[in-house]
């Protein structure tokens, strides 16, 4: 069974490689991204997290985890504590 997301036909699973044109796509338009050790300390933290879907996609609010964590102005989803903050 490929791995679908429950409101949509495509498939939450994408490479590293399209992750990697994604966050690039985003430094371009001027966002800012963290550290490597920030990024990966927020993988880890949403790695053990029960809301991680598929591997890839936080429930919370639909995302790529690997693009919404590499972004300094985002910060986790999880409702009413979140697990990880805005790095600005």
């Amino acid at each position: 069974m490929k791995n679908l997301c429950k409101g949509c036909s495509e498939s939450v699973i994408i490479s590293n490689d399209v992750v990697d044109e994604i966050i690039l796509g985003a430094v371009e338009l001027g966002k800012t991204i963290v550290s490597n050790s920030i990024y990966e300390e927020r993988l880890r933290i949403c790695d053990s997290c029960p809301s991680l879907q598929y591997g890839t996609t936080c429930k919370h609010n639909g995302v790529f985890v690997r693009y919404h964590a590499k972004l300094a102005a985002r910060s986790c989803p999880y409702p009413h504590d979140p697990k990880w903050r805005e790095h600005v």
